[in-house]
């Protein structure tokens, strides 16, 4: 968005000298600076506070670095990509590894790796022909777990597995019939899912030991302003997002 909103300002001041007729080749702005690799992107601070993660470019295409918050000109590569940028990437809640999404080629089946933050190796968690990866939820009280998503049985719909990142091993959690996206609480347990409704909007569902009972629905108008975030340590409240006047709630 922010890229998009600089090209139309740098249109907008091209149009506006030409129709005055004072454009001259020093006016033009540079394709460099528009599209060029930034110099750094994407920190995150590690989840002891420690140490700072940021995706920088590496004989021309963006990895990621990691450096102690107290020095961070002494930034270490930690990743080796050598053709596609790392777009995505997050600490897991270990402190010891960086998780990032990647393709193979552009074809958008991205996988999710994992690499160690001392010794660089990296290893690919969903090393499935095909399939899309995406991330389902995460817990500090489950530092080498996560919630993923795989279409490898559906290609329409994303199950849910629980992926230890350290070892690679996986189980499957939830068989997905139709949900767009699950919710977990801070045991990794699902306790909501979602169904999309044929006005945009959304059926929020809730889960327990009987089975799927329908919880809220979002129609079209509301469901770009409303969704719910995360549940309380006790899984027995759910915060949500609203919008309403510029405020969230």
């Amino acid at each position: 968005m922010r890229i998009v909103k600089i090209i139309g300002l740098a249109l907008l001041t091209f149009l506006t000298a030409a129709t005055l007729g004072t454009v001259t080749a020093g006016d033009l702005i540079p394709r460099r600076v528009l599209f060029d690799n930034p110099e750094r992107a994407a920190p995150f601070i590690s989840p002891d506070g420690r140490n700072i993660a940021y995706t920088a470019a590496h004989n021309g295409v963006m990895n990621i670095w990691v450096a102690s918050v107290s020095d961070l000109a002494n930034a270490r590569l930690i990743t080796n990509e050598k053709r596609r940028p790392i777009m995505e990437f997050f600490w897991a809640q270990n402190g010891s590894q960086l998780l990032y999404f990647q393709d193979q080629n552009g074809d958008e089946n991205f996988h999710l790796y994992a690499v160690d933050v001392k010794s660089k190796e990296t290893i690919d968690l969903t090393p499935y022909k095909s399939v899309r990866a995406r991330i389902f939820a995460k817990s500090p009280s489950h530092p080498d777990e996560i919630l993923i998503g795989l279409n490898n049985r559906n290609k329409e719909w994303h199950d849910a597995w629980r992926l230890n990142t350290v070892t690679g091993q996986s189980s499957i959690v939830q068989v997905n019939d139709g949900f767009a996206d699950f919710m977990a609480d801070d045991t990794l347990t699902i306790r909501l899912g979602s169904k999309p409704l044929s006005d945009g909007g959304m059926q929020y569902f809730t889960k327990s030991k009987y089975g799927w009972k329908k919880f809220i629905r979002v129609n079209g108008d509301d469901a770009f302003n409303t969704e719910p975030l995360f549940f309380s340590a006790d899984a027995k409240r759910i915060y949500r997002e609203q919008k309403a006047a510029g405020h969230r709630a």
